[in-house]
């Protein structure tokens, strides 16, 4: 089985395939390598078996097929891959039982109960002219076996062994007699052997189920009926069946007439979750004995992860008008509307979006698409019974005509005093070509930063890096500059253009004038706020005034500036509480230039002055 552990060492590997191979295109690659030996192949070359040497304990292997069908097709599935334990299997499987003869012209049909061991690799059908004379006539996967090329009036006996995995054999069976005949007359009804789904089986899948049939011998396979029934057909399934039900299903047989196996039609068709159903199955064999036993089955089917089961528009599709302006999902169950989640890339906005009553259906109303995009669509969400939703819908709208525009711009055209350190956008209506885009930008002076366009493409910016003060600057962008659809930038109203020479989007903003003054930042720490006592003193000696805390001069002349700071006493001299104030410094000089703050610290230490040793 791909994908299984615990493999004994002493497995014999076995492949079995769905039909009959071309052995001379058969080739399997082991990693690590296996020393597979002789393959022996079953007399319709369905299966194939390898007595190879014990396997490394505790280790993975990878299995690589090349094979081709006996009209050229490649295999479908060409990797295996499987992990062996560090034990030996030498537990040998049950005899099988209940072997069954169906003589008839040429031949004789053997039938037998399938092992319920889970390691059988198949069964080795013996075929001989007495108890005591057997050979082994083919291995097989199956539980029955259709023996050709007898002579009619003779006696044969056969018998079967089961044969697991690591290659250990069971006791045969006790050999069965039967002899072929021209005219030997059939009586014995057909029976079903196993069935998949089982009988009674839970959780089966409803996306679409294969129903596989295994009867008791070569069917009639013009006489076989099948039903599915339903509490509802037309409610329970996302199209509704007629029961007469044969025209519903896709039956393939294999190759001896004993295996139907069965699929809905159309293959998308999907049954409802966790709801009862029940095969009703008729048939006859070769001989047109009916079938006997048990003729239905029911199952259950499980309740699976949300999924999305329709779509508008459609998953993938292309074309999709601009101009439409509503999205439905259909989901498989209601979910529940608080945690529901829906984002696009690239966004697009609706007016509304509301789930229907029975919450399996969400419309999406006035959302606003453009042409020549592709959308895709996220969904999060939980089922009421608690399961999460997570699914991506993606689809294309139609390439439109219409000119994409400029919407706004930052600065706005004619905006004055634009700072220095302004970031610069132009902002489109559309999606556009970057290179059209780029090569169409100019600006009346250099900005000192390039252009650049979001993740939408719809809109361009740029940080300026030397931007002069008091000064006018235009940007343009030509009409060259196209969105991906291949439509020209549109123009203004009332643009005038002249052949000949170069036409488009046009704004002006222009920046702050250089500043004429300076400031000058004070920072007074250690005396009690607004008493100290700090005087500034500006150019030609002029007094600007005492300061008593930090603060801020501005609108200076840029000059120098003198800053004096002067001792204070706080409470009665020579007083228990008299404090003594006394700058660190007791005059600083600082230059204020233009555009520009300087700074200056007035720090002030504390004494007491209880006592005329202060003085």
């Amino acid at each position: 089985m791909n994908g299984a552990s615990g493999v004994p060492i002493n497995v014999k590997l076995g492949l079995n395939f769905s039909e009959t191979i071309d052995r001379t295109s058969f080739e399997l690659f082991s990693t690590p390598t296996i020393t597979l030996g002789n393959p022996t192949w079953n007399e319709s070359s369905t299966s194939v078996a390898f007595d190879n040497n014990d396997l490394n304990t505790s280790t993975p292997y990878t299995l690589t097929l090349k094979a081709r069908d006996a009209a050229g097709n490649p295999l479908v599935e060409s990797t295996l891959t499987f992990t062996t334990s560090d034990t030996t299997d030498t537990t040998a499987p049950n005899p099988p039982t209940g072997l069954a003869t169906s003589p008839g012209n040429g031949q004789v049909t053997l039938t037998w109960q399938a092992n319920t061991e889970s390691d059988i690799a198949g069964y080795t059908v013996y075929v001989g002219s007495s108890e005591n004379a057997l050979a082994a006539r083919d291995f097989i996967s199956t539980n029955s076996k259709t023996i050709t090329l007898l002579n009619n009036s003779t006696t044969y006996f056969f018998a079967v062994d089961a044969v697991d995995r690591a290659g250990n054999k069971s006791n045969r069976t006790t050999p069965v007699p039967a002899t072929p005949s021209a005219t030997a007359t059939d009586t014995t009804s057909p029976m079903l052997q196993s069935s998949d789904p089982a009988d009674g089986a839970m959780d089966v899948d409803p996306r679409n189920p294969v129903i596989k049939l295994v009867f008791s011998e070569p069917m009639d396979t013009s006489s076989f009926n099948l039903m599915l029934t339903f509490p509802n057909p037309c409610e329970q399934l996302t199209r509704c069946l007629t029961i007469s039900a044969t025209p519903a299903f896709k039956v393939m047989w294999s190759e001896a007439d004993t295996i139907a196996t069965a699929t809905l039609e159309p293959p998308d068709e999907r049954l409802q979750e966790q709801t009862p159903y029940t095969l009703t199955f008729a048939a006859k064999d070769k001989a047109g004995n009916a079938l006997s036993g048990e003729t239905e089955i029911t199952f259950i089917t499980a309740l699976l992860e949300p999924y999305l089961v329709s779509s508008t528009p459609e998953d993938s599709a292309t074309n999709v008008p601009a101009t439409e302006t509503s999205l439905g999902f259909t989901f498989s169950g209601p979910l529940n509307p608080t945690y529901f989640l829906w984002e696009s890339h690239p966004p697009f906005s609706c007016s509304s979006g509301e789930f229907l009553t029975d919450q399996t259906t969400f419309l999406a109303n006035g959302c606003q698409l453009k042409g020549n995009r592709t959308y895709r669509l996220s969904m999060n969400g939980i089922t009421q019974s608690g399961k999460s939703l997570s699914t991506e819908v993606s689809f294309s709208t139609v390439a439109d005509g219409t000119p994409p525009a400029v919407l706004e711009t930052s600065p706005a055209g004619g905006t004055e005093n634009v700072s220095l350190s302004t970031e610069l956008r132009i902002v489109f209506d559309n999606t556009m070509d970057e290179a059209s885009t780029f090569a169409a930008v100019s600006s009346s002076a250099p900005l000192g930063c390039t252009w650049t366009f979001n993740k939408e493409k719809d809109t361009l910016s740029c940080s300026p890096s030397n931007l002069a003060n008091n000064t006018s600057y235009t940007v343009t962008v030509l009409n060259s500059a196209r969105d991906i659809a291949g439509n020209n930038l549109a123009l203004p109203p009332r643009t005038f253009c002249i052949i000949g020479t170069p036409c488009g989007y046009s704004f002006t903003f222009s920046t702050l004038s250089a500043p004429t003054t300076g400031s000058l930042r004070i920072d007074i720490s250690g005396a009690p706020t607004g008493q100290a006592e700090v005087s500034v003193i500006g150019p030609n000696s002029y007094y600007l005034g005492d300061i008593g805390a930090s603060r801020t001069l501005t609108d200076l002349t840029p000059e120098s500036y003198e800053i004096i700071a002067q001792g204070f006493n706080i409470g009665q001299l020579n007083k228990p509480n008299c404090k003594l104030y006394i700058p660190t410094v007791a005059s600083q000089t600082r230059t204020v230039s233009a555009g520009q703050t300087a700074t200056a610290a007035v720090t002030y230490e504390v004494e007491s002055c209880a006592s005329p040793d202060n003085f």
